[in-house]
């Protein structure tokens, strides 16, 4: 579902639209949003889960996982608010991380620690942030800049949309943030590139 749907004329040439994307893996599953207005669609999401291994860590600290962090305890993994704000042509998306996932991601993703900056503290508590710019071309195309989420295989950044719980050792291990431009084309309704 896009952030531009503002009119008919517009919802014609909205790719993918009138598809059911609810049953696909790392897809929201929600086929409309409570907190949606002319202007800003909001998010909130809160991850809450319990685990137990049979390896038993000593400080209860599970070691490689983004969506897991302690042993044998009731955790907050994510807690995240945020959402889009868009106009005809413009959006801007913003959302941040709160939980155990802002301190397991920084922890996992090696890529901030390259360059002067302490990365890992600035991208704490935030999991996306970026502006953009949509034009009406083809089905559409968005130049987007600043700060996305980067994941390996089908599954999504948040677990809540995922299937299984437990995201694969690559997603787990690959930096899963990034920063600059990011160019999508829509060529039909059916292709995105």
């Amino acid at each position: 579902m896009t952030a531009f749907a503002q009119t008919d004329s517009i919802k014609s040439q909205i790719p993918f639209e009138g598809q059911d994307a609810t049953w696909q893996n790392g897809s929201d599953r929600r086929d409309s949003a409570v907190l949606s207005g002319k202007y800003f669609t909001g998010s909130i999401m809160v991850d809450v889960n319990y685990t137990n291994s049979f390896n038993q860590p000593i400080d209860h600290t599970v070691v490689g996982s983004t969506a897991l962090a302690r042993n044998n305890e009731m955790e907050v993994s994510c807690a995240a608010i945020g959402g889009d704000f868009f106009s005809k042509e413009h959006a801007e998306d913003i959302m941040t991380q709160f939980g155990t996932r802002s301190t397991v991601v920084p922890r996992n993703d090696y890529s901030p620690f390259r360059g002067q900056y302490d990365l890992a503290n600035v991208y704490r508590y935030i999991s996306e942030a970026y502006a953009g710019y949509h034009c009406n071309k083809m089905h559409g195309i968005n130049v987007d800049f600043g700060m996305f989420m980067s994941y390996v295989g089908l599954n999504s950044y948040y677990q809540v949309e995922n299937w299984e719980y437990q995201a694969s050792y690559t997603s787990d291990n690959y930096a899963v943030v990034f920063n600059g431009m990011r160019v999508q084309l829509f060529p039909t309704a059916e292709i995105k590139t």
